[in-house]
């Protein structure tokens, strides 16, 4: 299934794949909405521009500095297995960002964007004890869609505008981050957690 302004379009996708947002970048690097989704095997398949969310945790360190929070890909990853990485997803299509009618009404992208930056938070990332992270425990950094992603996938190439946000983990908490596997939605990995900081470079 996917989605154009105004109608919907039979494609060889699953029933239950969830549609990414398609967009365009402008010539003064603005990120716009261009009328369609389609489902993230076709996206990949075909090297659709989609936007995502990129999610840098900071935490307090042990001392007055504070440290970012990476997590490791879980093993059966179909990309990048085992790497070190930040948390984050895909923006999935929903008519509840059009004003009005398909035809003539704009996709409220910037909304859509902060309301996946807080749903993927919430999502991945797990506090004890228990604490529900809220909207202004996540901060933009940069315009929305500003860092490119261009890479080449077992499934396909991969082009992407994401949008970063840091995630402020509240002290006196201790965190872990989870991620879903492949072959199951239902089945969360949970991964170590690495600290770093900003000084400090990862290899």
């Amino acid at each position: 299934m996917a989605y154009r302004k105004g109608q919907e379009v039979l494609m060889e996708s699953k029933p239950q794949d969830e549609l990414g947002v398609i967009v365009e970048k402008t010539t003064a690097g603005d990120l716009v909405f261009a009328g369609t989704a389609w489902s993230t095997a076709i996206i990949h398949r075909y090297g659709l521009l989609h936007t995502t969310v990129l999610l840098v945790s900071v935490a307090a360190g042990d001392g007055s500095e504070p440290v970012f929070v990476i997590h490791r890909r879980s093993p059966r990853k179909r990309t990048s297995p085992n790497a070190l990485d930040f948390n984050g997803g895909h923006l999935t299509f929903s008519v509840d960002y059009i004003g009005g009618s398909p035809f003539d009404s704009a996709y409220d992208l910037p909304t859509a964007v902060y309301d996946t930056a807080l749903r993927e938070a919430r999502e991945e990332i797990h506090l004890t004890p228990p604490y529900v992270l809220r909207q202004d425990d996540i901060y933009p950094f940069q315009k929305i869609g500003f860092f490119d992603c261009d890479t080449e996938t077992p499934t396909g190439r991969n082009r992407e505008a994401s949008s970063c946000f840091l995630v402020r983990l509240p002290p006196g908490h201790e965190y872990h981050m989870s991620d879903t596997d492949p072959d199951g939605v239902d089945r969360v990995l949970k991964h170590e957690c690495f600290r770093c900081r900003a000084s400090e470079r990862v290899q």
